[in-house]
């Protein structure tokens, strides 16, 4: 008689929320009812059997509040589902995402507070009497819970996700591939305007993990969070596929992207990237290049600061998990408001019983916070790009020396024997020799290096402030380069002290050096005796230019000296190659 009652007032309030009224209203009707109800049963003293009637007319009150949950729900899915992204970047979606947790939210609370309605007395709880809390824990999840929540639990655990990662593809990762579109040639234009995109997606990306942390059931958490990391490394392939266009119009090979101990393998070629930096086509190509690194470096920024949020994030949800459901010392005083807490977290982890949620928050909170979801896959993606753009930039310094270094090892004078008279008709001692034309080119090569680093450094300014970045909000592309290239070449030392403009000179320094080792590997023995000494010649001359700029040691270059240098040595190269690989050994060991 009292459901029926209760129902009559309830179905004109149903009605109008289907035709989309507040469902505030409603709620708040249910609420009276169950209240009305248990003054009832205080008046009557009936509380041995009303706590079972009482999840009774709570489930007839919720059936009848169910179809419009359900339509309501299921209509802002579909919109979400089919949105489209407005010219400001916002979406449909997102206001559908918003008014579903809204809703969930609201259901929250309107069962707080008929658990806090039931339970001001005696033990009256949802889902029937109880004589202690551990037996609470035991029972079922009480079927008006299950009838209230059940529309959210797929979408928590799967669907809020899948609506967060279309909307972020669609949306602000859908312009910034449009900006980074390879087949355009326009690199001022792609310099300008993805940073603020690339800014745009990672903005994006930390309002879903604030979501998805805080709605996402935390057995399914980590799929989720990793889900929406992955939106990082589609971020880092573009910026990669604009750089693999801008390299491949001025001439750098892919090997070179790919592999960064290739850098050291010279080549002959007559593309743009081998020209002096004096050239327009070498400027316009270095410059393409440090746009790309703008980008490289701010998705660096932006990612590293990710990573950092997802392992705060983790840390503090389970502390959270620990604090609310593994009390220390048995179950809190407030038993009946806990319980009901743990029964929501219970059928949103689809567990039959509150007293399951124990289980899975026991593991998911022994979890190693070292393993939070998505910081490998940032990770990899930090390093992919990193090495790609840093490559690059160090390629276009190194490449003009390519021309004199792919001459070395077929040079008829490491063969020959030099004559004692000049064409001149004068006598040349033969112990005296002078750096060849090669080494002579290196060393000119090296000396404008200072010069053309700082334009690279003026470039690097210019195209930070046409992305409206700052000094101050962005390390410098000389940064960047050393904080990646050596993870990818050990052979390769830089001072961590030094400035950042020393710091490139010596990565630059040592990319050379390491190229001229392998092109002295590669001339075929036997050497001939003037062949040593004018060997040792170029290697003297070229350690000298490279001891001004005071840079550090290269290993391999460094051994070869030791080679040339020993009295009466007759060895070949082929010789000296096993004695450089032996020496090297020893320094990195060391």
């Amino acid at each position: 008689i009292r459901a029926d009652a209760g129902l009559e007032k309830l179905r004109p309030a149903a009605r109008n929320v289907a035709s989309g009224g507040d469902i505030g209203d409603l709620l708040g009707m249910v609420v009276d009812l169950i209240a009305q109800e248990r003054a009832f049963v205080d008046a009557t003293e009936t509380q041995a059997s009303a706590g079972l009637l009482t999840e009774q007319l709570l489930i007839v009150y919720i059936e009848a509040l169910q179809p419009s949950i359900v339509a309501r729900v299921a209509e802002l899915q579909l919109t979400a589902n089919n949105h489209r992204a407005d010219e400001d970047g916002g979406t449909n979606s997102d206001e559908s995402t918003s008014a579903i947790l809204d809703l969930y939210q609201t259901l929250t609370r309107f069962y707080g507070n008929v658990s806090e309605t039931l339970s001001m007395q005696g033990r009256l709880s949802v889902g029937g009497s109880m004589p202690d809390a551990e037996s609470m824990l035991a029972q079922p999840i009480p079927r008006s819970l299950q009838l209230l929540f059940d529309p959210f639990v797929q979408y928590m655990r799967s669907g809020l996700t899948d609506q967060h990662v279309s909307a972020i593809r669609e949306g602000s990762l859908g312009r910034l591939a449009r900006a980074a579109d390879p087949a355009s040639s326009d690199d001022e234009a792609f310099a300008r305007e993805a940073p603020g995109r690339i800014l745009e997606v990672f903005l994006d990306v930390d309002r879903a993990l604030s979501r998805v942390f805080e709605f996402v059931p935390a057995s399914a958490l980590y799929s989720a969070v990793a889900r929406i990391a992955g939106l990082v490394t589609e971020v880092a392939q573009l910026v990669a596929g604009r750089l693999d266009a801008v390299a491949g119009r001025c001439g750098i090979p892919s090997s070179v992207l790919s592999d960064p101990q290739v850098l050291a393998s010279p080549r002959l070629s007559s593309g743009a990237i081998y020209q002096p930096l004096a050239s327009e086509e070498k400027l316009e190509a270095v410059s393409g290049i440090v746009g790309v690194s703008v980008a490289s470096r701010l998705f660096d920024q932006c990612a590293t600061a990710l990573s950092a949020s997802i392992v705060r994030r983790s840390q503090e949800l389970l502390e959270l998990l620990r604090l609310r459901y593994l009390p220390g010392e048995g179950i809190p005083s407030a038993a009946e408001d806990y319980t009901t807490a743990v029964r929501l977290g219970a059928l949103m982890e689809s567990c039959a019983t509150a007293a399951e949620m124990h289980a899975v928050v026991d593991r998911l909170a022994n979890t190693a916070t070292d393993k939070a979801p998505g910081i490998e896959v940032i990770g990899d993606s930090l390093s992919m790009l990193g090495r790609r753009t840093s490559s690059a930039v160090v390629f276009a310094l190194v490449a003009p020396f390519s021309a004199p270094l792919a001459r070395i090892p077929g040079l008829g004078a490491w063969h020959s024997e030099r004559e004692s008279i000049s064409s001149m008709n004068i006598q040349v001692p033969l112990f005296s020799f002078s750096p060849s034309e090669e080494a002579v080119d290196i060393g000119e090569k090296m000396h404008i290096l200072l010069p053309e680093l700082e334009q690279v450094e003026a470039m690097d300014q210019q195209e930070m402030r046409g992305a409206q970045l700052g000094a101050e909000e962005l390390q410098s592309v000389f940064t960047y380069v050393a904080a990646w290239l050596p993870g990818a070449d050990s052979h390769v030392l830089v001072d961590r002290q030094a400035p950042p403009m020393q710091d490139m000179l010596s990565l630059v320094l040592a990319v050379v050096l390491r190229s001229i080792t392998r092109q002295i590997c590669a001339i075929k023995p036997p050497l001939s005796l003037s062949g040593r000494g004018q060997l040792a010649a170029d290697v003297d001359y070229i350690a000298s230019v490279v001891s001004s700029f005071a840079s550090p040691p290269c290993h391999e270059f460094d051994a070869v000296q030791r080679c040339l240098v020993r009295d009466n040595d007759p060895r070949s190269g082929a010789e000296a190659e096993t004695e450089i690989d032996t020496e090297a050994e020893v320094d990195t060991e060391a």
